[in-house]
């Protein structure tokens, strides 16, 4: 870790949170980061900040996507592989309203609003062009990204995404799957489990709401 490069070092204190397994894991990624920092929207009508990490010093920049929901540590057991290989320079993020990053006035969001987001990110980074690994809700919004700044898009891996669209209405979904509310639904996602070692954060009910609607309207 380089002191000078870490601007919020309190923002790593959910590392040590960790425990077992995955809190050697956490250390590790710990160990490994080279900078992170909060980018703020210049727009003063959108007011929005992404919290990032980079890792690595390579010539091959690569960005990655969370999903619906999010954190940047999801991607922790792809990361740390990677920047075992000299070549490549990663960033994580986490995405508008997820803590530490942040939403200040909960505009409604979809995945054209979230790429350009990632698309200002990698412009604050000085980045020419990016590698992107991205999964659920993130690769919707890798596919927006590709669809909007094709040039700034060298290569994309693509995990459980869709071109979209999604055609029944919210309340359709809700009805045909009603399960979906008992199992994976925002009530279960927003519940804290007391010995979960995991969550490291609480995530406000609004923007998963905004992300669930911009799912539903994805459409490349």
């Amino acid at each position: 870790m380089i002191t000078e490069l870490i601007q919020f070092p309190e923002f790593l204190n959910r590392l040590d949170q960790k425990i077992g397994p995955e809190g050697i894991l956490a250390q590790k990624q710990k160990n490994s980061i080279l900078q992170n920092g909060m980018f703020e929207s210049p727009d003063e009508k959108d007011q929005f900040s992404l919290y990032y990490e980079v890792y690595g010093r390579g010539d091959k920049k690569i960005l990655m996507i969370c999903g619906f929901s999010g954190s940047m540590d999801e991607f922790r057991r792809f990361l740390l592989p990677m920047i075992e290989h000299p070549e490549y320079q990663v960033c994580m993020y986490n995405n508008r309203g997820i803590p530490p990053s942040q939403a200040k006035k909960f505009k409604g969001q979809t995945t054209a609003i979230l790429a350009h987001d990632a698309h200002l990110l990698v412009k604050h980074l000085g980045w020419q062009k990016v590698n992107i690994a991205s999964a659920s809700m993130g690769s919707m919004i890798a596919l927006e990204f590709a669809s909007q700044f094709p040039d700034q898009t060298e290569s994309m891996i693509i995990m459980c995404g869709t071109a979209g669209p999604y055609t029944p209405s919210f309340q359709t979904f809700n009805e045909k799957h009603h399960e979906y509310n008992d199992m994976t639904g925002l009530e279960f996602v927003t519940q804290s489990t007391e010995n979960n070692p995991y969550p490291c954060i609480k995530e406000p009910i609004l923007i998963l709401i905004q992300q669930f609607r911009a799912i539903l309207k994805h459409e490349v």
